[in-house]
């Protein structure tokens, strides 16, 4: 069985395009024209995958219905015998799917809980149960997958995940991206060339790590969260992985609707101390600094040559870039823009808010002096004692 009739199985039959289930879904790119272009010109890059965490505070009377109904449609979530049709709540004529258990975020789900989560549109959504934020701790947060942003694109999504929280009460005060992952897709292009100068290390990376995988199709990887660099077959990850509306969806919005014979994806996936490395903070500071982001990615911190780098001699500047890599790096300036000289400089540390850091501390030394009998110390007296404690134990 070739490649096409494999991938042909998992898309769902009847002619058309991806519908818009939408409004303003993101348009496919890659047009082909009648002339012979560049092959890059039928590359196309997109966002595929944005979190943000959002300070939000919540309309008093507001709050009270939307808790009440989170709480109603939750319990229904957990009842199997309860039909589909009453699990659904209704906003603004948009299905919201709750679910019957909230969620942990952060490393290993060992950080904040959210106690409502629910798909809005194909957006998660998380809402923790306090009507306003609790000091650095965000109460919102909205996640748009590779779906959502493969099918309506993350601008768009971004955009309804911003207005259900207005919709349902909410007033956001601040917003932190947390991630964002960056790809170009490849249709006609497969791993050959890339895995023959992973090789012979014919590339130049600021990252250290550095491997490659086959479990769902040869992976390239250099680098590690929380920023690390991915170079992978898609179409074979697209067959193994056999989502049939995803696979339509990057057929059609990809791929300019036809299977490719090979297809590579070249994907950068950046978490929120990457990005601040980069003085990026808010989804609105990424699309601004987007294009100089991606020429600085591509260019500057990791880049294929075209001959073995010589390292000894810290020529690595020298090296003429891969071709292929060429095609690369202008594919993705043609989406992303021309670099507009937006400063990269990491944002300044002293501005952020660690008071839920300092609160914290003063827990955990207020713990501390209850296991060794000191239950009744004041403030002037716990100070001391909390720099007495670390400073024998430096």
């Amino acid at each position: 069985m070739n490649d096409s009739s494999i991938i042909q199985d998992v898309i769902p039959s009847g002619a058309g395009r991806c519908p818009p289930l939408m409004a303003g879904a993101a348009a496919p790119g890659g047009v082909m024209s009648s002339n012979t272009p560049p092959l890059s010109s039928h590359w196309v890059g997109a966002e595929d995958w944005l979190e943000c965490s959002m300070y939000v505070d919540w309309l008093p009377e507001k709050w009270v219905e939307t808790r009440d109904k989170l709480e109603i449609y939750k319990e229904l979530a957990a009842h199997e015998e309860v039909p589909k049709e009453f699990k659904r709540w209704d906003v603004n004529g948009i299905e919201v799917n709750v679910e019957p258990a909230g969620a942990k975020l952060g490393h290993k789900n060992k950080g904040s809980y959210f106690a409502y989560k629910m798909e809005y549109g194909e957006i998660t959504v998380l809402i923790a149960d306090h009507p306003s934020p609790r000091g650095s701790i965000p109460n919102v947060v909205i996640r748009i997958n590779g779906e959502a942003c493969l099918i309506y694109g993350a601008i768009n999504c971004l955009k309804h995940g911003r207005d259900f929280i207005a919709c349902l009460g909410g007033i956001i005060r601040k917003e932190k991206l947390s991630r964002v992952d960056i790809a170009l897709d490849m249709p006609g292009v497969g791993m050959s060339d890339f895995f023959a100068a992973f090789n012979e290390k014919r590339y130049i990376c600021r990252a250290k790590s550095r491997g490659f995988t086959e479990s769902n199709g040869l992976t390239l990887k250099f680098g590690e969260s929380p920023l690390l660099l991915r170079i992978y077959d898609k179409l074979a990850e697209t067959q193994k992985r056999a989502n049939p509306l995803k696979a339509f969806a990057i057929k059609d919005r990809r791929w300019d609707g036809v299977i490719p014979g090979q297809a590579a994806r070249v994907e950068f996936e950046l978490k929120r101390e990457a990005l601040k490395e980069r003085g990026i903070d808010s989804p609105d500071d990424y699309f601004m600094k987007r294009a100089d982001l991606v020429n600085y990615l591509v260019r500057g911190w990791f880049r294929f040559t075209s001959e073995v780098v010589d390292r000894e001699n810290k020529n690595q500047s020298r090296a003429e870039v891969l071709p292929l890599w060429k095609e690369v790096q202008t594919a993705f300036e043609s989406w992303a823009g021309s670099p507009a000289g937006c400063s990269l400089a990491p944002l300044n540390r002293e501005a952020v808010d660690v008071t839920q850091l300092f609160k914290q501390m003063l827990g955990l030394g207020k713990a501390a002096a209850r296991y060794q009998g000191k239950n009744n110390l004041n403030t002037e007296e716990l100070l001391p004692y909390i720099m007495n404690g670390l400073r024998a134990n430096a």
